[in-house]
């Protein structure tokens, strides 16, 4: 995936339920993480983050403004919360530039 720089752009993620158990991710509360692929590694501080909201097993973040990035790679984490279970999925990665 390719975001110009300085847009502001929603991502879209298909997520697979391997067990083909569930048929929406409604029921989930979910959150996104974006971390520079390489600065960022060392000091655990992702570079934004937000939630998403869903179309069935689409997760759909919300608008992530990349105006002050530079350009380059990063990588997206998904993070989803269903009772007492955590998944994190991810990492995704695209291009700002």
């Amino acid at each position: 995936m390719r975001i110009p720089k300085g847009s502001k752009e929603v991502l879209y993620v298909s997520v697979t339920d391997r067990l083909a158990q569930l048929t929406t991710l409604d029921s989930a509360v979910l959150a996104w993480e974006a971390w520079d692929n390489f600065k960022d590694v060392d000091d655990g501080t992702p570079i934004a983050n937000g939630v998403c909201t869903n179309e069935g097993m689409t997760a759909i973040t919300s608008p992530i403004d990349t105006t002050e990035w530079d350009e380059g790679i990063y990588r997206l984490f998904l993070t989803m919360t269903m009772g007492a279970e955590v998944v994190k999925l991810g990492p995704f990665d695209f291009v700002v530039g």
